[in-house]
């Protein structure tokens, strides 16, 4: 059979979707990517699988317990009779630690999941692949099993949104924690794949809530769907936009934020949260700011100002004390510009530099040998070790890859689809 060296060109071409996508493209046979741990992997947070997940569905985890990762399921950490939870149908899915010791003057990068709907819409950015940063939710999306992961911004933001950056680069996001076991940092999430592997149309898990707490102490929301929505405090109006307050020996959960004081309607459903209770005594007051994303379908994805045109369910917004709702960093400041992008979890690490913070917590993607003879074998014969890098198309500028559409599918080419060279033109 015969085989064609790569080709990494940015592509045009005229979608269904009406709008841009930006992407790599290498068309290649016997070129693929393997996937290894991050330098520095993040600790494991607690986290929760929502109601649809692969791992509820058979029973081996609640979508209203807080769990811990272990393997090969994950372990339960609060159960849901701590939280007042525990009736069918019930489902947490957002979850934050109190936060009242961050500075707010430091600046953080964001750590956000998203929903098996989400395509994302950014390539992986040339200068972090040359450095084997090859995954990102774009990439993830074409191999099939996004819904599972965790992923990083390579924008910084402080309390009053994104911290401006000289241009390029490009905001994007770098995959920092795989659905299943890399080296140890994973959510124990279905399926069993490598970061690396393709596993189109897999039924997935689906992470929905996930914060790093080490005191107990939890501020967390549920579905509009869940039962407990009735019995939990809720100011006689129950919703799935209020967010709750837990800690040991309080004995039962409290209402932190009721959603009109988030600036929100009651048919809202708050999807991930990072609550900073600035004094620490579980009641949103003085100095607090709440940091959310929305459900697809909440009202106020249409009613708050500014939000993004594609895919607000993306977006996250802040609430301060006697404060309406605002936008606090658009989609494409987390590399999203997908119709149907949802985040489903949030969660933060303070960060001066974003670049260092991917090179060091980011999962790394390496080129595999290439069959270079055209032997059907990939061994010492072939003198190209690797395929040709992002670097060799685009040089090191961030953010001037060209605008990619696909006229027929939302599955989105990687750097180790086997696959028929594309038609490709430049675009200036």
């Amino acid at each position: 059979m015969s085989k064609t060296k790569s080709t990494n060109q940015p592509a045009i071409f005229v979608g269904a979707r009406g709008f841009v996508r930006t992407l790599i493209v290498f068309s290649a046979i016997g070129q693929t990517v393997s996937a290894a741990p991050p330098v520095d992997p993040l600790p494991p947070p607690l986290y929760s699988f929502d109601i649809n997940s692969i791992k509820v569905g058979d029973g081996r985890v609640n979508a209203d317990a807080i769990l811990n990762f272990a393997m090969p399921d994950p372990g339960v950490d609060m159960a849901p009779v701590q939280l007042g939870l525990g009736t069918p149908g019930d489902d947490l899915d957002a979850l934050s630690a109190a936060n009242a010791t961050t500075n707010p003057d430091e600046p953080f990068v964001l750590l956000f999941s998203v929903d098996a709907n989400t395509t994302g819409g950014m390539a992986p950015d040339p200068d972090f692949a040359e450095d084997g940063l090859i995954f990102n939710v774009t990439d993830q999306e074409s191999r099939g099993h996004l819904a599972g992961d965790q992923f990083m911004t390579t924008a910084l933001f402080d309390q009053n949104g994104a911290v401006l950056l000289e241009l390029p680069p490009l905001p994007n996001s770098i995959l920092v924690r795989n659905n299943f076991d890399e080296g140890g940092t994973s959510f124990a999430a279905l399926p069993a794949t490598s970061a690396s592997n393709i596993v189109p149309g897999a039924p997935q898990d689906n992470v929905d809530a996930t914060a790093n707490i080490t005191n107990g102490i939890c501020y967390f929301s549920v579905s509009s769907g869940s039962p407990s929505t009735l019995s939990l405090p809720n100011d006689g109006q129950p919703s799935g936009a209020h967010v709750y307050y837990n800690a040991p020996g309080l004995g039962q959960s409290s209402l932190y934020a009721a959603f009109p004081e988030l600036g929100l309607v009651q048919l809202d459903d708050v999807d991930g949260i990072i609550v900073f209770d600035t004094n620490n005594d579980g009641v949103f007051n003085q100095a607090d700011y709440v940091l959310f994303t929305l459900a697809p379908g909440s009202p106020s994805l249409v009613t708050i100002p500014d939000t993004s045109a594609i895919g607000p369910a993306a977006d996250v917004f802040v609430a301060r004390p006697g404060a309406p709702a605002e936008v606090f960093a658009k989609a494409d400041k987390l590399g999203l510009c997908g119709l149907q992008d949802n985040v489903d979890a949030l969660d933060f690490i303070p960060c001066e530099d974003a670049d260092y913070c991917a090179s060091q917590h980011g999962i790394l993607g390496t080129p595999t040998h290439a069959d270079d003879d055209d032997d059907d074998n990939v061994d010492d014969d072939d003198d190209d070790p690797a395929p040709p890098t992002p670097q060799n198309a685009f040089g090191s500028q961030r953010g001037t890859l060209g605008a990619y559409h696909h006229s027929n599918t939302s599955t989105w080419p990687t750097m180790d689809l086997l696959m028929e060279p594309l038609n490709l033109h430049w675009v200036e």
